[in-house]
């Protein structure tokens, strides 16, 4: 009854894109991060490097599922099998779906199939409105809640939506125009939907930038990440399926955020500002005239802050959507082992976290090994 094939170069994957761009059409899981269009890129970009498997189960002759993984290994040569994103790339991942009953039945009938052959099993991070997640958490499989997705159901209009918004949120929203219009008054502008080269350029030197006062690394401090992303621009910025929106002083850009347009979900993905700026609150009235064009936008039905739960998106949320981390082992001491590894790691984070002192230390540890 169903049967699995799998994609393991790029030119048979050219070979079924109208096959899975028809999927996607038909599917309610309207994932950019499982469309053809960020596979392709991804794979074809040369930012990838490891072994990939893309499978379809089908029925019938029919297409019905699609699986972007990639194969590792787990403790040195345990196999292990995972979506092909990289988390730090993509805030989600997920299979695609048919947009029909069977999706039950062909995840099974997969996963079966992949516990036959992987040790582990990793599947990260999975939105708790997916038909998978419905289907894991039934499962007795590991599954945990890794972040929070604050977004906006774009009901209404713009004005009453804001009236709903905090108090405080207005008024700092009201002094930054106030402060921009005192110190650049007819000198400083909002662009959406306005791509160029320059504009690319000047995003990740300012994501570069303000990375030297957070913890970790810039997403931009690997070439191959440079290029991915201006591939992404570049390809699909014309058909406004990517947007680099900005705030502009002095004809100079301040502000700027690489967003995603795509099936009536704006993606608030990749923000960053100038440091010279970071009294002026400058993010919220970006946030703003976005959310804004969003509600503006007829085809336009939700606006995704993505993962994380910072309180600036809790401002602006009417809604938080869970994302989770599904595990499946075949050896249960793998499962009980992974379970202790958590649970060590989550008091050496609260133990971090109530110390002001280690805070500071990790943040610079974490800087020198490029976390």
């Amino acid at each position: 009854m169903y049967k699995i094939t799998s994609i393991k170069n790029i030119e048979s994957l050219v070979g079924f894109e109208s096959t899975w761009r028809r999927l996607f059409d038909t599917s309610k899981e309207k994932n950019f991060f499982v469309s053809y269009e960020w596979v392709y890129e991804w794979l074809s970009s040369g930012v990838f490097k490891g072994l990939f498997r893309i499978d379809i189960v089908w029925f019938n002759d029919e297409c019905i599922l699609i699986a972007p993984m990639k194969e590792s290994t787990y403790l040195y040569f345990f196999k292990k099998l995972s979506f092909l994103n990289d988390p730090m790339m993509a805030d989600y991942s997920d299979f695609l779906f048919a947009d029909n009953s069977k999706y039950v039945d062909s995840l099974s009938f997969l996963l079966d199939y992949y516990k036959s052959k992987y040790k582990k099993i990793e599947l990260e991070r999975i939105k708790g409105t997916s038909l998978a997640y419905d289907f894991f958490s039934r499962s007795k499989d590991l599954n945990l809640a890794v972040c929070e997705c604050p977004y906006i159901s774009l009901d209404g209009g713009w004005d009453e939506y804001l009236k709903s918004r905090p108090k405080k949120l207005r008024q700092e929203l009201r002094t930054t125009r106030n402060k921009l219009n005192k110190n650049f008054e007819g000198k400083w502008s909002f662009s959406s939907f306005s791509i160029s080269k320059d504009d690319y350029e000047k995003l990740v030197l300012l994501h570069l930038e303000r990375q030297k006062f957070k913890v970790g690394s810039s997403i931009f401090s690997k070439k191959e990440n440079v290029t991915f992303f201006s591939n992404l621009i570049n390809r699909y910025g014309a058909e406004k399926k990517v947007d680099l929106s900005s705030l502009s002083v002095n004809d100079e850009i301040v502000s700027i955020c690489l967003s995603l347009n795509f099936f009536g979900t704006y993606y608030y993905w990749i923000p960053t500002f100038n440091e010279k700026f970071k009294g002026y609150s400058l993010g919220k009235l970006h946030q703003a005239y976005l959310i804004e064009k969003a509600f503006e936008d007829s085809s336009c039905t939700a606006f995704d802050f993505m993962i994380g739960n910072e309180s600036y998106k809790l401002k602006w949320a009417t809604g938080i959507s869970n994302c989770y981390k599904i595990m499946s082992y075949e050896l249960p001491f793998l499962k009980s082992l992974e379970i202790f590894r958590l649970q060590i790691r989550k008091k050496l984070k609260d133990i971090k976290n109530s110390n002001k002192l280690l805070s500071n230390l990790w943040r610079e540890f974490s800087k020198k090994l490029g976390y």
